[in-house]
C-alpha cells in the first residue's frame, strides 16, 4: 500500500460535489529570523506541486500564495482584501446554485516558524490577545490588548477542523518527523493572523476553515521534507472536506 493510500484511508473523504480551494500564507522575516522558511515554502509550493506526481491535482487548487510580511499593517489589509473577495465569491455562488450542486470550500492554511522547535505544531486555536514581545516590522508594539473589542479579551477561537484526525494523518505520514497539536501559538503575528483569521471568516461563511502551522527551521527540517509535509497536509484537508470537527 502506498503512502498516499495509507494517508487518504485515515481521512473522511470529501463529497464528489465539494469544490475546495487553498489560500496559503507565510511570513517574512522578523527580529532575529532573517530567513524566514515559511517565506521560501510559499513561494515554491505551488512550483513542488505542480512537479510532483501525487501532489500535482493540488495545484490547481491554491488560489493564491501570500507571503505577509510580520506587521499587524500588512495582516489587517490582506484580511480585508481577502474578505472582499470572499463576500464577492459567496454572492456569485448563490447565483450559480441554481443552475449546479457543486460547492466551493475555501480551505486557509497560515505557515509561521517557531525557531525553538525540530517539529510541526498544528495549532487548534488562537486568542484575542495581542501581547508582542517585540515590535512587528512596522515598529507596532501592542501590549496585553484584544485584537478584537468586541470580543471578551484573551477568549479561545477554535479551529473548526479536526485536528486530531489530522495529527494522526501526519504522524503516519511522517513517523519520523514529529507532528504536536499545539494550544500555544504565541501571542505575536503569528497569533495574531490565526485569530483574525478565525474570528472574520467564519463568521463571513461557515464554509471557510482555518488552520495554522507552525514549522521548524530549515536546520531542523530540511527545505524538500518540509515542502513535502505542506503537500500532504493539503492533500488530508481537500481529500476530506477539511476533515471538520
Amino acid at each position: 500500500m502506498s503512502d498516499r493510500q495509507s494517508f487518504q484511508d485515515d481521512v473522511i473523504v470529501a463529497s464528489s460535489n465539494s469544490v475546495p480551494r487553498i489560500i496559503v500564507t507565510g511570513f517574512g522575516p522578523f527580529g532575529g529570523v532573517t530567513d524566514n522558511p515559511t517565506t521560501v515554502i510559499v513561494r515554491k509550493l505551488r512550483s513542488f506541486l505542480e512537479q510532483t506526481d501525487k501532489f500535482a491535482h493540488l495545484a490547481t487548487l491554491v488560489e493564491d500564495c501570500i507571503i505577509l510580511e510580520t506587521s499587524v499593517q500588512d495582516v489587517n489589509r490582506t484580511c480585508d482584501r481577502l474578505e472582499a473577495q470572499f463576500s464577492k465569491n459567496s454572492g456569485e455562488s448563490e447565483k450559480d446554485d441554481e443552475e449546479q450542486t457543486g460547492r466551493t470550500t475555501m480551505i486557509l492554511l497560515h505557515l509561521g516558524v517557531d525557531e525553538g522547535t525540530s517539529i510541526f505544531k498544528l495549532e487548534s486555536c488562537a486568542y484575542n490577545e495581542a501581547n508582542f514581545r517585540i515590535p512587528d516590522q512596522q515598529g507596532h508594539h501592542p501590549r496585553n490588548v484584544s485584537i478584537f473589542e468586541e470580543e471578551e479579551y484573551q477568549s479561545c477561537l477554535r479551529t473548526s477542523l479536526d485536528v486530531q484526525n489530522l495529527a494522526q494523518c501526519m504522524k503516519r505520514c511522517f513517523p519520523h518527523i514529529g507532528t504536536m497539536i499545539s494550544t500555544d501559538p504565541g501571542r505575536y503575528v503569528c497569533n495574531y493572523v490565526y485569530c483574525c483569521s478565525l474570528q472574520r471568516f467564519k463568521k463571513l461563511d461557515a464554509s471557510i476553515s482555518s488552520l495554522f502551522l507552525h514549522v521548524p527551521p530549515f536546520s531542523g527540517v530540511p527545505e524538500q521534507q518540509q515542502l513535502e509535509y505542506v503537500a500532504c497536509l493539503l492533500d488530508a484537508l481537500c481529500g476530506s472536506n477539511a476533515i471538520r470537527e
